[in-house]
C-alpha cells in the first residue's frame, strides 16, 4: 500500500493516531470541521486509486454502534462501513488505557483497568485539575503502553487489530 488515510474527528484523536501509528505512509485528516461533501469526495478519490486505503474513526457519541456507523455513511455516502472504527465511549478511553497503574501514580492520574466507558468529561475528572488537558495528553502519549491498552479497551483493540491486519498486506 503506498498510502493509507485516516480519517478523524479532531486534535485530540489525531494526536493520539500519529503518535500510536506514527508512520511516513499514513496521512491523518480532520473532518469535524471540513464541509461534508468535502470528505466524500476525498473518500472516493482514494478509493479510485489503487494501493491507497482508508479508515474513518468517530466517537460514538451515546448511541448504538449500528447508529453511530449509519450516522457517518449519511454523512459520508461514498466510506463503506467497514472502512468505520467506533471508539466506545470516546478517544480519550483509548488515551487513558494506555496509562499503566505505575504510570497513573506517577502522573496523578486515576487508573481505571476498564476504560471502555471513559468518555471527555470522566477524562477530565480523572486528570489533575492544575494540569492542562493537552499538555497531560502528550505526557500520556510519551509513556503509552499499547500493549495495556489493547486488554482494557475493546474497541480500540479492535482498531489495532484493524491496522495489524492491514500492515501484514503491506508495507504501513
Amino acid at each position: 500500500m503506498e498510502c493509507f488515510f485516516v480519517f478523524v474527528e479532531g486534535p485530540d484523536d489525531e494526536r493520539f493516531i500519529t503518535s500510536v501509528l506514527g508512520n511516513d505512509k499514513i496521512k491523518v485528516i480532520k473532518y469535524a470541521r471540513e464541509k461534508k461533501e468535502y470528505i466524500n469526495r476525498y473518500i472516493k478519490s482514494i478509493k479510485s486509486i489503487p494501493n491507497y486505503d482508508y479508515i474513518v474513526i468517530c466517537d460514538i457519541d451515546l448511541k448504538s454502534l449500528v447508529e453511530k456507523k449509519n450516522a457517518i455513511l449519511a454523512q459520508f455516502p461514498d466510506c463503506e462501513v467497514e472502512k468505520i472504527i467506533v471508539s466506545i465511549a470516546e478517544i480519550e478511553s483509548w488515551y487513558i488505557a494506555g496509562v499503566d497503574e505505575i504510570t497513573s501514580k506517577a502522573m496523578k492520574i486515576k487508573y481505571v483497568y476498564y476504560t471502555d466507558y471513559i468518555t471527555k468529561e470522566k477524562f477530565n475528572q480523572m486528570i489533575p485539575s492544575k494540569i492542562d488537558r493537552i499538555n497531560i495528553m502528550i505526557e500520556i502519549l510519551k509513556k503509552y503502553n499499547l500493549n495495556e491498552a489493547i486488554l482494557r479497551n475493546k474497541s480500540l483493540k479492535y482498531f489495532w487489530e484493524y491496522i495489524s491486519h492491514i500492515e501484514e498486506m503491506t508495507v504501513l
